[in-house]
């Protein structure tokens, strides 16, 4: 599905083994599934609410978008790289993901995300709530304002920077961590 083509999935129907990139964009949604996609360079996968899926790909510059119902830890690993984009918006979870490299995940007021790596070059920021990241050397993450960052392990290279407005709890800092407040 490629330069600005759209398909949307609903009420059962599902696709599967598809490439989106160049500006294609697939949506899902009430019950729509999407397997085994590849999210390529400029390309866009939604899941909203109401929507399942397992076992996707994102790739470098593509961009993934979980909305309200649908939680990750179903099958699928995502990493962000090289200019990937994972959003998490309000009600989405995302479980068993790891970003670095130039990609980036947000976790938006109302989302969740949950055993997360960070590693070199990998950001994260949140404005929902995080639990039990680990962040290693050239990873970061920032607490918004109003946002949760709970569990985490900062190792020596890692960085967490709490803003004005936002908690960390159960925080764990080795030596050569960084922990910003």
């Amino acid at each position: 599905i490629l330069s600005g083509a759209i398909a949307t999935v609903t009420s059962g129907g599902t696709i599967a083994e598809v490439t989106i990139s160049n500006g294609g964009v697939v949506t899902a949604y009430s019950a729509g599934s999407i397997k085994s996609a590849t999210i390529g360079s400029g390309g866009t996968l939604n899941y909203l609410s109401g929507a399942s899926g397992s076992l996707n790909d994102l790739q470098a510059g593509g961009t993934f978008n979980l909305g309200a119902g649908f939680n990750t830890n179903h099958g699928t690993h995502l990493s962000a790289v090289s200019g990937a984009v994972i959003n998490v918006l309000s009600g989405g979870a995302l479980g068993d993901g790891d970003v670095a490299s130039g990609g980036t995940i947000t976790v938006n007021s109302g989302g969740g995300a949950f055993d997360v790596i960070v590693s070199g070059g990998g950001t994260v920021a949140v404005s929902g709530v995080i639990s039990r990241t680990t962040l290693l050397s050239g990873g970061a993450v920032t607490a918004l304002s109003g946002g949760t960052v709970a569990s985490s392990n900062i190792s020596s290279g890692g960085e967490l920077t709490v803003s004005a407005g936002a908690v960390t709890t159960y925080t764990t800092l080795l030596a050569g961590g960084t922990l910003n407040v």
